[in-house]
């Protein structure tokens, strides 16, 4: 979607260049530029500005973070050029951290070429932006390029891309496609390594084996379902093996711009020490989203959250008008949907843990920082991937690795006595599920204390085999099982305002007697014998959902139900289940932190994962 590269600018010193959205992403133009038309001209977008008007590159794509290249990188000047037609005039704006803005430099635009504007890179110790507004005077102007530049050049490095994928070829086609048309990525990217991990080979899909045939940095490689940090394992051994400088881990299902990589590795070259350098994440179902910012682990618990606030919607909130993406936020870990890794990192820390999925690319975050490794999330710097909240990952099958890996995190590099808060919340976090009559999701859930139970060595053992006993732990119960439409007869409830049912999310003080009077119906109340009822998957909440007997909840991605029904016995064996549980974890904390310590580094070593992905086999 970028312009093609031009007479402007050098790979070894260019910073950021313009983005514009192609024809087909016009519902996407908020986070490219405030005014103007984009159209296609001569196969490229160009910026067409109408006499007398004024487009603003203060956007989440063409806005320079000028405050992270301040933070992380020796520069203290950037420049930016600009190649137009028309005439007209060039304003550079720069804000602080709270937002505040000030126009720094007004230029006259040529009639037809290039000007360079040099700026200083002082005062952003907090945040702060550069961008440039574009205003046409007699006549319209043609924004062709807007190349943001360093003095001095850097030297080449090398890059393998590392795609996991498993069945997905109408996003990893497209995928594919989009990088290796990329001219701005050509020579920054020598392999792309994808990791098919599917039951149909991706070389057996006619258009990603004729990619593949027409450019040799393309690499299909076949391997058992070792999952997301599997996967990720073998692009990272691919990464070693060639000796590329760095390792870009991308998820299959995702959609991006390439100046977006491109910009992650030219923002790593020039960082003053070895950084990982990750992508933030745009909502796919809502493109102008920015869902997720930067990201770290509150290390008192041990549970991600976001530093930034979600679902900033661009289409009715400017950047200009933004504060906090003004701010420099420094992330603790980024989603490996898009991180750019170091491989003198993966030699100084180690690889992925054998995790499968969930908390891989969290634990190898705090990992790095434990060593003096920072992470720094980019602005400007994104893919669209579907939202968590369109997901369901918490309650289906999923639900072990979200308890595991936290667990498994937690023993790894929590400082707390006995985990801190994490094991009182993992108790509060299965009574929830009881009382929502996720039977299965709890069973599933007591099966991760248990593999943390049993020491570190079962965890590379264990990797290619867990899952299918996992699926038939959770269909062996009743809501384990979904159903893709309601049975005839169901009722659509609508709980808020329900006879019965709070709607609204109750305060602390009403929560905690709300939990104690359900807590004591579950126990202590048989259900009564009444017709199912149906509710929409944002109105499934503990509290609404605890105040029925017999429900279908709706999944996340709304196209299938979960039967619940509440079950006594099953209520009173779990209670005995957690707090057992709980009350083994807290007496063995301090040996399963010494046990998985010292197991570390062997089981995120580069021999340990070329053994399972089978790839010693093959010396």
């Amino acid at each position: 979607m970028t312009s093609p590269r031009g007479p402007v600018g050098d790979a070894s010193t260019l910073l950021q260049s313009l983005l514009l959205p192609s024809a087909e992403r016009a519902d996407r133009t908020a986070l490219y530029t405030e005014g103007g038309a984009v159209e296609q001209r001569q196969d490229a977008p160009v910026l067409v500005v109408g006499q007398g008007a004024t487009a603003s590159l203060a956007t989440y794509f063409n806005a320079f973070p000028a405050a992270y290249w301040r933070r992380w990188t020796p520069l203290t000047r950037v420049s930016l050029t600009v190649v137009s037609s028309g005439g007209g005039t060039l304003t550079v704006w720069r804000s602080d951290a709270d937002a505040r803005a000030e126009a720094v430099r007004t230029v006259a635009l040529a009639e037809d070429g290039s000007v360079t504007v040099d700026l200083p890179l002082d005062g952003f110790e907090d945040g702060g932006l550069y961008w440039a507004d574009v205003t046409a005077g007699d006549a319209p102007v043609l924004l062709r390029r807007a190349d943001w530049n360093a003095p001095d050049a850097v030297a080449a490095t090398r890059t393998t891309i590392a795609i996991t994928t498993m069945d997905r070829p109408a996003f990893t086609v497209p995928l594919l496609r989009a990088l290796t048309g990329s001219a701005e990525l050509h020579d920054l990217v020598h392999q792309i390594a994808v990791v098919d991990q599917g039951a149909r080979p991706l070389a057996d899909v006619p258009e990603a084996a004729a990619l593949a045939a027409a450019d040799p940095r393309i690499r299909l490689l076949r391997q058992a379902n070792l999952g997301g940090s599997g996967g990720f394992a073998r692009g990272m051994l691919e990464a070693l093996q060639a000796g590329s400088d760095s390792v870009l881990l991308l998820d299959d299902d995702v959609e991006v711009e390439p100046e977006s990589i491109r910009r992650a590795i030219a923002f790593a070259a020039r960082c003053s020490d070895p950084t990982i350098v990750g992508a933030q994440m745009l909502d796919l179902n809502a493109p102008t989203v920015l869902h997720s910012g930067a990201e770290a682990v509150t290390l008192r618990d041990f549970m991600w959250r976001s530093l930034t606030p979600l679902r900033h919607d661009f289409a009715t909130g400017s950047l200009r008008s933004t504060a906090f993406l003004h701010r420099r936020w420094d992330a603790g870990y980024n989603g490996w949907w898009m991180c750019l890794i170091p491989t003198s990192v993966l030699r100084e820390i180690g690889l992925s843990l054998p995790a499968f999925i969930k908390w891989d690319d969290a634990e190898f975050g705090v990992r790095a920082r434990a060593a003096g490794i920072p992470t720094v999330t980019l602005p400007g710097c994104a893919i669209w991937h579907v939202a968590w909240i369109d997901k369901n990952d918490s309650r289906d099958w999923q639900a072990f690795y979200h308890a595991r890996n936290r667990l498994l995190a937690a023993v790894l590099h929590s400082g707390a006595r006995r985990g801190g808060r994490l094991l009182l919340q993992n108790l509060a976090i299965d009574v929830r599920f009881l009382l929502t009559m996720d039977y299965s999701t709890f069973a599933l859930r007591q099966e991760a204390y248990r593999s943390i139970l049993a020491g570190p060595d079962r965890l590379a053992a264990e990797l290619g085999e867990r899952l299918p006993a996992l699926r038939a732990l959770r269909s062996g119960y009743e809501d384990g099982r979904a159903v893709d439409s309601l049975p005839a007869g169901v009722r659509r409830l609508t709980l808020r305002g329900a006879e019965g049912a709070e709607g609204a999310e109750p305060g602390a003080a009403r929560a905690l007697l709300l939990a104690a009077r359900r807590f004591g119906r579950h126990l202590l109340v048989p259900p009564r014998a009444r017709g199912d009822v149906a509710v929409s998957a944002r109105e499934a909440r503990w509290w609404a959902v605890s105040a029925l007997d017999r429900v279908y909840v709706e999944a996340g991605d709304r196209r299938s139900y979960t039967h619940h029904t509440r079950d006594l016995g099953a209520f009173r064996t779990g209670l005995r289940e957690t707090v057992s549980s709980f009350v083994t974890m807290w007496r063995r904390w301090p040996s399963l932190r010494r046990d998985y310590r010292e197991a570390l580094p062997r089981l995120t070593s580069a021999d340990t994962w070329r053994r399972l992905v089978g790839l010693d086999r093959a010396d």
